[in-house]
């Protein structure tokens, strides 16, 4: 890059004018969001929880229609909450599948407490997921099919890896694997900062979720620059609304427990364990070539948060797969405007096979 200092001063003028008046749209933006979103965001209320232990609850969408297919077990990430797959009633992914005939079950991990100070993923998937999914089994009396969101699709395929006798299909949407892909390089945190990291997760029990804002944000800050820039631009209430009820979502970080953290920041995104097959869960490699659970991999193609290819690294390693590309970003897979066509009825349709 060349020295900024050294270019001729017109272009240098020009620059810093653009700088400025980028940096007073973001400041007007953000304004102007917090102008609109002082009223609270209210998303639909969950179904009354079947199942729950310590900060977890599991909720039930019952099947709509006489003809039931297969229950269906929804895991989301740790870090983010359960309810950006019950955005509103329109941006549903789980009220869209149980309007397909599944019975739904979507995985509230709660916010961690003393409980769960010591866990580590190896207890999430024991203590929690698993007891979870053997509810459902025990209900319906059949695997179910299991859908994990992000990291939750890693904490899902560590249960198909313990008990493949509890599912018997399986989808990842969005799920990182390779964390040093060529297209995931801006999730690596430099030598300093990944130290520091570990200095602090060595004094702490819990990762604020702060801190986990601040990592995400280190590792695309233009973007927060972008996105406020555009909110002003938003002609209708439903696009405001919309933006609002999703920028929420985002900010709602729960802490992780110091464990999963070193996991997920250090272990998986700085070491990358889970591609090299080193990432361990309970004693037990989690080896994609010994998971024998037929698997779609959805793999967005505009992914900013899990680079495609992150994703498609995993549909590589896994023997029974479909790889699936849809062409929206994260979370425009679950919610966006193209969210029936480019992911809901791909899987939907996945589901629906014997």
């Amino acid at each position: 890059m060349p020295d900024f200092s050294a270019l001729p001063a017109p272009l240098r003028q020009a620059i810093l004018r653009e700088a400025l008046k980028r940096q007073q749209e973001t400041l007007a933006g953000v304004q102007s969001f917090l102008r609109y979103s002082r009223d609270a965001v209210r998303y639909p209320a969950p179904p009354k929880a079947v199942w729950q232990k310590h900060a977890a609850r599991l909720y039930h969408y019952p099947a709509e229609g006489k003809a039931q297919k297969r229950p269906l077990l929804i895991v989301p990430s740790l870090i983010n909450r359960y309810y950006i797959l019950d955005l509103d009633e329109k941006r549903s992914l789980v009220r869209f599948l149980a309007s397909q005939g599944h019975d739904v079950y979507l995985l509230d991990w709660g916010v961690p407490g003393a409980m769960e100070q010591a866990f580590s993923i190896a207890e999430y998937v024991a203590e929690i997921l698993t007891p979870a999914a053997r509810h459902v089994h025990t209900v319906h009396g059949t695997p179910a099919g299991l859908v994990g969101y992000c990291m939750g699709g890693l904490i899902a395929l560590a249960l198909a890896r313990h008990h493949p006798e509890l599912i018997d299909r399986m989808a990842l949407l969005a799920t990182p694997w390779h964390f040093h892909a060529a297209d995931a390089c801006h999730l690596q945190l430099s030598d300093a900062r990944a130290e520091a990291l570990r200095q602090t997760l060595a004094r702490l029990p819990f990762l604020p979720g702060e801190s986990i804002l601040y990592l995400f944000y280190q590792s695309d800050p233009w973007r927060f620059q972008e996105k406020f820039r555009e909110f002003p631009t938003l002609k209708t209430k439903a696009e405001r609304d919309y933006f609002t009820a999703i920028e929420h979502w985002a900010n709602d970080c729960v802490p992780l427990p110091r464990h999963v953290a070193v996991e997920c920041f250090i272990d998986c995104q700085q070491e990358n364990r889970t591609y090299r097959r080193q990432w361990e869960v309970g004693g037990v490699t989690i080896d994609p070539a010994s998971i024998t659970t037929p698997t779609l991999i959805a793999a967005p193609q505009h992914d900013r948060i899990v680079p495609q290819g992150s994703a498609v690294a995993l549909a590589e390693q896994l023997p029974h797969v479909t790889l699936h590309r849809p062409q929206t970003g994260h979370i425009g897979m679950i919610t966006g405007t193209r969210r029936q066509s480019q992911l809901w009825k791909p899987l939907a349709a996945w589901f629906a096979h014997a």
